[in-house]
This record gives structure tokens, sequence and C-alpha cells, in this order.
């Protein structure tokens, strides 16, 4: 019940990268090396939120399983407060540093694949905190045996960058593809959210009650 949810929403996850790398691909080839390198970049960036959204997947199934509320309420709002503080300095890492991370997969001389790599982690840095609130709630649902909605959120992150790559990225080209994925993120968290206020109020009310009742 939790983990083929959890499965499925990776699975999901690769699929809407797979649809916008063949997005990307009608541009050409300098257009797919400079989002090539750009992802690569933007997921060394990035690595430490789903780590910390794992760890809250173990957190909030341990403290449900004794019947810790608040303990579950303060460890999701520490984790968001630790999260946006890495995705704020992560961002600025990324927006100030990542034209050179990016000579790790690309030379120095194709300037105008450099300069598109450094459009795609300027536009994807400015949204990491949503990024990084995103694996929080998605993760920590999951743990607390709450697993649909949360593989629901995965589908609508697909179905935003399905949306974006068939409306926008025709005529609005490459900017329009770099936007994918924020987008997606947006989306996502905008369910995630209302999911998590809501459940959460009805698990205070369950696990109030004696554990035989409940």
């Amino acid at each position: 019940a939790i983990g083929v949810p959890m499965a499925l929403n990776y699975s999901i996850t690769a699929i809407g990268t797979m649809i916008m790398q063949s997005a990307v691909n009608v541009f050409g080839s300098s257009v797919v090396a400079a989002f090539t390198a750009a992802s690569k970049v933007s997921n060394i960036a990035t690595q430490s939120m789903p780590t910390l959204g794992t760890a809250m997947a173990t957190y909030c199934g341990q403290n449900r399983g004794a019947r810790e509320f608040e303990r579950i309420r303060s460890g999701i709002r520490t984790s968001v407060v630790v999260s946006m503080i890495y995705c704020v300095v992560s961002a600025v890492i990324i927006i100030v540093l990542g034209g050179w991370m990016a000579l790790l997969f690309l030379d120095a001389s194709e300037t105008e694949v450099m300069a598109q790599v450094k459009e795609y982690l300027r536009l994807n840095a400015y949204f990491y905190p949503t990024l990084g609130l995103l694996f929080i709630l998605r993760n920590g649902l999951q743990g607390m045996s709450y697993s649909f909605l949360p593989m629901m959120a995965g589908v609508t992150e697909l179905i935003a960058r399905v949306l974006v790559c068939v409306a926008f990225v025709p005529d609005f080209g490459y900017t329009a593809a770099c936007m994918a994925s924020p987008v997606a993120w947006i989306f996502a968290d905008t369910l995630l959210v209302t999911v998590y206020f809501v459940k959460m109020k009805s698990l205070k009310v369950q696990l109030a009650q004696p554990a035989s009742a409940a």
C-alpha cells in the first residue's frame, strides 16, 4: 500500500523527464547539450532535497506508529525551515557559479550553449524552495500512510509538464522548456499543501483517541 505508490511516483517523474527531453530535442544539438548539462548541474545542487524527503518519510512513519502527533508536526516544520535555508543557499550558488560548474560537462568555447545553460539554471534556481517543499510534504505524507494523494501530486507534475510542452514550448521555445519543471513543482505543491493540512487535521483527531479505539 505504501511502497507501490512511492515506486510509481518515481516512475511518473522519470516519464515527465523523458517528455521534456523529447520536447527539447526539436531545437537541435546545441540546445540538447545545454539542457542536458544544466540538468546535471541542477541535479547536483538539489541532491539533498530528496534525501531530506526520504528522512521525513521514515520520521513521520515512526512517529505515527508511536502516536506522537506533535512530533510529526514539529518535525515537518523544522524540516521545511532547514530545506528553505538549503534551497536559498543552493540557488545563490547555482546562479553565481552554475556556469562554472557546467564546465564539468561542456567546453568553455561553446558560448551559445553556456548562455543557455545559465538561463536554465537561473530560472530553475528561483523555484528551488517549491521543490524542497514538494519533497518534504510528498514523502512525509507517504510516511504517514497517505500514499495515493502524494502519488497524484506526481501525476499533476506530469500533466503540468505535458501542458507546458504542448501549449508553450512551440511558441516560446527554450525558455518555456526551462520553466516546465518549476511549473510542475508549483502545481504539485498546490495539491500537497492542501492535502497536508486536511490530513493533519484528521490525523490529530485519530491519534488523540485511545489506541484500542483508533
